[in-house]
């Protein structure tokens, strides 16, 4: 109902402004995912970078620091940021996904010692299925489909393929190691 107020082309402007690159249509189903052309993991990770950071968004960079061998900068990355959201609606927007690792479809990918945000994300078929979170410093976001074509995943280890399983487990498994202090 929530799309409707707002329109669906208002949200397809607000996702192009927090990271995700690829085209979107406004229908109202892109408030449940309901997408033409789907979006890469790297645009997810960096519209949910932007809500991490309370609504900065940052270009990604794939090197930040070039050093040679006695520890000089050769180069080094100049991250700017722009404020696409307020503060206060990427603080409910973190607050919302914290629940859903507390108490939601994400639980599995709950990291006990430090806070977390995600989401779970999963298509009618089981073609294709995702987890997306965040700590206060990393985002990071796992798919599983089948690249080329949409074929259902169905069970893998005596259990269904969905984003609150497999992915959320994975994310977890990789935020408990790149996370340790």
């Amino acid at each position: 109902q929530l799309i409707m107020k707002v329109g669906g082309y208002a949200v397809s402007s607000i996702a192009n402004s927090m990271g995700i690159e690829t085209p979107l249509e406004g229908y109202p189903a892109i408030g449940l995912g309901g997408l033409t052309t789907g979006v890469s993991p790297l645009e997810v990770c960096n519209s949910f970078a932007t809500i991490a950071s309370y609504g900065k968004k940052h270009e990604p960079i794939g090197i930040l620091r070039i050093v040679d061998k006695d520890g000089t900068i050769l180069e080094e990355a100049e991250p700017q940021e722009t404020q696409v959201i307020t503060p206060i609606n990427a603080y409910r927007a973190i607050e919302i996904m914290q629940q859903v690792m507390q108490r939601g479809t994400g639980t599995r990918a709950k990291l006990t010692d430090r806070p977390c945000a995600g989401k779970t994300g999963t298509t009618d078929e089981a073609e294709h299925a995702w987890f997306t979170g965040f700590t206060p410093n990393l985002v990071a976001c796992v798919w599983m489909g089948y690249p080329e074509v949409n074929k259902e995943m169905g069970i893998i280890h005596e259990m269904r393929v969905q984003g609150g399983a497999h992915p959320a487990m994975i994310w977890k498994l990789f935020m408990e190691r790149a996370t340790i202090n």
